[in-house]
């Protein structure tokens, strides 16, 4: 019997991608010599698991939807069928790039639709816009298939692994497509930021980061960091360059503020305008057509979002990577609470965390980016207040020259707090993936900030302040894990973060230690043994989280988990 391979297609009645099992009528070399299955994917699973080259020795007869030869050197993927790709495409709009609007949909809709009416598929009949877009649409499908796997269950392994490799195949032909050594038009960063998108999704930090580099270089390079850059020949043009430079920035920012990196290039060298708050569809080759009275469209949004980061960029370069406490610093923290409270006094009411819809259409069109606003605007006040959660080990009474740094400590337990029933309510109403890195990352501090403060309680060197501690940390733990199951970019991401964080610990504990033997006649009865939880390998540390804040005779139920979600716990 021949061997299967799954292919993309629609379900009509749900509307859902599937996978549709074909017969592959052509094994590779290597499975046919060794008289295994074959999956017909290029590489197989087989090939690419022992990590042998993958040969067909008779091309020609691959089925269509494995391996198509486009006239150029390499062999690409095909697209996949029409109503699967627009699909694809709304996937990777609709869930990955909610905050990053850096494309003209209806342009990229209109292109795409070009491919399918040029039947043969030859490179020689593309036209220079088509082929300077296809790189960009195959990222674009690459990004779609990683949150189309969301639709799937837990347990449906194979096709999960179906939907991860399909995205690889798309990310690999984009990246085939592109010389990175001579990235020099709108598409080709359009695509180095998609490429970057998938990267971080897959829980890839390191080759992101790398890309990310390029994609911004290439943007200034070109001139779209400067407004001279807009010289048309239409507002479409012109919108989408202030889009990408934009989205590609404050990515950067996002980046270097999280990894404790320097910012690539100051905010004073960029003068470009952000983009108009406009639906796509009222951007035209003509010219703009107003906004609906009321509604704010995707960029606008994605413009609240970009004003936050400008502010996250100044608190990274005025709070690390050492923090020296004088008069000049306390002034500057304040400014900087200041221009917090003043993003968030000024979001449109529809944006703002708490704002009641007024009905089930303004509820679905708002709620993601109202969420994942707030999230990044609690991510801002931790990394403000990251620098000072030592203090909460220290009592302001006994040392009240330190009474400011210990109020802004005390905030990151209280923020850390509200980042816990956030990512709750939004796992809730599912509205958070483990594609969202930036997310869990805020997530992640936030759980493992409350663990620092509740260790420090079981030492008796820090004080209850109010909270169930131990509730939010069972309950942040069980978010994480609910994350880290549910692909591999998810286990890949917490696997980084918890390396990270319990170094963060560590060092955290350590300077609570140096500051109570400051303020203090003597230093505290701490004993090396009760340290030990911040010095121990990443899986024993990851042990002692499970052991500690999720004993067998919890209930998860009263934590307010939906069925579905225990369920997932449970696997």
């Amino acid at each position: 019997m021949n061997p299967k391979v799954l292919v993309l297609s629609m379900d009509n009645s749900t509307k859902k991608l599937k996978p549709k099992r074909l017969r592959v009528s052509h094994a590779c070399d290597n499975c046919r010599l060794k008289k295994k299955k074959c999956d017909g994917q290029q590489p197989c699973k087989l090939c690419k698991n022992s990590e042998n080259e993958c040969i067909y020795s008779d091309r020609r007869r691959l089925p269509a939807g494995t391996v198509l030869t486009s006239g150029e050197s390499e062999e690409l993927a095909p697209l996949p069928p029409r109503d699967v790709a627009l699909k694809l495409l709304w996937e990777s709009w609709s869930r990955a790039c909610v905050l990053f609007r850096f494309y003209h949909r209806p342009s990229l809709v209109r292109i795409l639709d070009s491919f399918y009416e040029n039947k043969d598929g030859q490179r020689q009949n593309f036209t220079d816009e088509q082929l300077k877009a296809r790189p960009l649409i195959y990222s674009i499908l690459a990004v779609g298939a990683l949150f189309a796997k969301e639709d799937l269950q837990e347990d449906d392994v194979s096709t999960r692994e179906f939907y991860q490799d399909e995205g690889e195949k798309y990310f690999l032909t984009a990246k085939s497509m592109l010389d990175v050594t001579n990235i020099t038009d709108v598409y080709s960063i359009q695509t180095m930021f998609m490429l970057t998108m998938f990267l971080q999704c897959s829980g890839n930090l390191k080759r992101c980061y790398s890309y990310m580099g390029i994609a911004l270089r290439a943007a200034i390079a070109e001139g779209l960091h400067r407004k001279s850059s807009l010289v048309g020949p239409t507002p479409i043009e012109d919108e989408s360059k202030k889009r990408l430079f934009w989205t590609v920035y404050k990515v950067d920012i996002y980046m270097n503020c999280i990894m404790g990196l320097p910012q690539s290039i100051s905010e004073k060298a960029v003068n470009m305008e952000l983009p108009k708050d406009l639906d796509d569809e009222n951007i035209t080759n003509q010219g703009c057509i107003d906004q609906p009275w009321g509604k704010i469209s995707s960029t606008g949004m994605n413009n609240e979002h970009t004003k936050l980061m400008l502010i996250l960029s100044k608190i990274h370069a005025t709070l690390y990577p050492v923090l020296k406490w004088d008069e000049e610093t306390h002034n500057n923290i304040l400014s900087l609470q200041n221009e917090l409270d003043q993003w968030l006094l000024q979001l449109p009411l529809q944006l703002k965390p708490g704002y009641e819809f007024l009905d089930d259409t303004e509820r679905d069109y708002y709620l993601k980016p109202c969420k994942l606003l707030y999230m990044d605007f609690l991510l801002a006040r931790i990394l403000m207040c990251k620098p000072f959660v030592h203090y909460i080990a220290v009592n302001p009474e006994q040392a009240p020259r330190y009474a400011f740094q210990i109020s802004v400590a005390w905030s990151c337990i209280e923020v850390s707090h509200q980042v816990i029933h956030l990512a709750h309510e939004m796992i809730q109403n599912s509205l958070l993936s483990s594609g969202y890195w930036f997310s869990v990352h805020t997530i992640f501090y936030s759980v493992t900030c409350l663990m620092f403060y509740h260790h420090l309680m079981d030492l008796s060197l820090a004080k209850n302040n109010g909270l169930d501690v131990q509730k939010d940390c069972g309950l942040g733990v069980d978010i994480l894990m609910c994350l880290k199951n549910s692909t591999q970019a998810g286990e890949r991401s917490f696997n980084v973060l918890n390396s990270i964080f319990k170094e963060f610990n560590r060092k955290t504990t350590e300077l609570s230690m140096q500051t109570l033997a400051a303020v203090t006649p003597r230093e505290p009865d701490v004993t090396p043994e009760d340290l030990k939880f911040f010095n121990m390998e990443s899986d024993e540390y990851l042990d002692r989280l499970l052991k500690d804040f999720l004993p067998g005779d919890m209930d998860l139920s009263d934590m307010g988990f939906d069925n579905h979600v225990l369920e997932e716990m449970e696997a």
